[in-house]
């Protein structure tokens, strides 16, 4: 499965963190993908499952991330 995951730029957002959070659609998409060494904050879950104890298979689903800034 080919899902893409929506990254929102929240460099220049004003207010606390947690009214980003509540209006995180409207913040605009980061252009591009976001660069290394840059401070990034990414909204998953993580499932396990398996028959075996010996085997556990295990998935990280990337929900979505938010670019809060870039070291250029």
């Amino acid at each position: 499965m080919d899902d893409s995951v929506p990254v929102y730029d929240a460099r220049n957002a004003p207010g606390r963190f947690e009214d980003v959070l509540d209006n995180l659609k409207n913040l605009p998409r980061y252009p591009t993908e976001i660069p290394p060494g840059s401070c990034a904050v990414v909204a998953y879950t993580m499932n396990t499952w398996g028959r075996d104890a010996d085997v556990i298979n295990v998935s990280f689903n990337v929900h979505w991330a938010m670019v809060l800034g870039v070291n250029l």
